[in-house]
């Protein structure tokens, strides 16, 4: 039987850094980039509107926009660059380091839950983690979105795009019988979902 290898790679990463005036620099997100085949993913935090005031959180979604639209056009090198030699006093980014991917979507999302702190805006861009085993053996009132809230691990940022609501949690798997296609580690999202085949469940 053939197995599957995960090929691992090096790649760079780089930070922005939010700079408003008054205020302490601040990460404003991340983007891993692969030199040899120019393969890249960004990432920026989701709360600027709660970071900034009306005028600021017009500038930064302009740059924010900017900058993605610059990327696909040019490319990384070409934005670094032109970021380093005239780039606005208001996003600066920081010197660049190696990260080893296995996949660039899930290692951009690593480096930016590592690197790029976001105020927690529940079921709007955050989910509830609970452990895995409260979430397969408490079926009672502790699995209502009430509950599961107040089970909470720790609040997670989900991926952009990603529609939530309060009938979503997250857990963690834990072991291999799932793999390759649910690797142990993986966070996954769940629905709490009052009714069902369980004893009703």
């Amino acid at each position: 039987m053939a197995v599957s290898v995960t090929q691992l790679r090096s790649a760079k990463y780089v930070l922005f850094e939010l700079c408003l005036p008054g205020r302490s620099p601040q990460t404003a997100g991340v983007m891993l980039w692969d030199e040899s085949n120019s393969e890249y993913a960004v990432r920026f935090r989701r709360d600027f509107h709660l970071i900034s005031g009306e005028d600021d959180l017009e500038v930064l979604v302009a740059l924010e926009r900017g900058i993605e639209d610059d990327l696909r056009r040019d490319g990384p090198t070409e934005v670094f660059r032109r970021i380093y030699d005239t780039g606005s006093n208001v996003i600066r980014i920081t010197d660049a380091e190696t990260a080893t991917v296995d996949n660039f979507d899930r290692t951009v999302m690593r480096l930016y839950r590592k690197h790029v702190p976001s105020q927690v805006q529940r079921y709007e861009t955050h989910l509830p983690r609970v452990l895995l085993a409260a979430a397969a053996g408490s079926w009672g009132d502790a699995m209502s979105p009430e509950g599961l809230a107040g089970q909470a691990e720790e609040w997670i940022e989900v991926p952009d795009g990603f529609r939530i609501d309060d009938q979503m949690f997250i857990a963690q798997v834990v072991g291999r019988s799932m793999e390759p296609e649910i690797p142990d580690g993986s966070l996954c999202v769940f629905r709490y979902q009052p009714t069902g085949s369980r004893r009703n469940r």
